[in-house]
């Protein structure tokens, strides 16, 4: 592994070595009911809806999606509920998707084409209906990543 210099202040440096990668796991969530979503929704980080997510602290590789959430209202035709993976703000073409025609919990995960991200990439979660005609609320979304761990 390479060694870096940071520069912490203009008196001290320090070397940083990767070291491994750690697993990580982050979540977005929107509680509200969506109905007749068709247009892509930001997903949430702990209720603050800033539209651009988190920044990651770390380098990072995303390899997996899922989603859980709760339809409480359909008229019985095949629906599907996607989440899609933004970074900085451009959407990777990754997603993960639930099909239902009934109320109650639905879900999925699904193993993605590999993302990689640097330190200070924004990472976040827009969800959509395929179609009108049902409500779902509880929506969570985890994404898993493994982050470059740094000494």
């Amino acid at each position: 592994m390479a060694n870096k210099m940071v520069v912490l202040d203009d008196t001290n440096v320090r070397l940083t070595t990767t070291i491994g990668k750690a697993p990580c796991l982050v979540s977005f969530g929107y509680s509200k009911g969506a109905v007749n979503q068709t247009t892509q929704l930001p997903a949430t980080i702990e209720s603050c809806d800033n539209g651009e997510g988190f920044r990651l602290t770390s380098d990072a590789t995303i390899s997996a999606l899922s989603v859980q959430f709760t339809v409480g209202a359909t008229d019985g035709v095949s629906t599907q509920l996607s989440g899609v993976l933004y970074k900085n703000g451009i959407t990777t073409n990754q997603n993960v998707t639930a099909t239902y025609n009934s109320v109650g919990n639905f879900g999925n995960t699904f193993a993605i084409t590999p993302v990689s991200c640097v330190a200070g990439d924004r990472i976040n979660i827009k969800f959509f209906q395929s179609r009108s005609g049902t409500t779902t609320s509880n929506h969570i979304f985890m994404v898993q990543m493994l982050i470059d761990v740094k000494v």
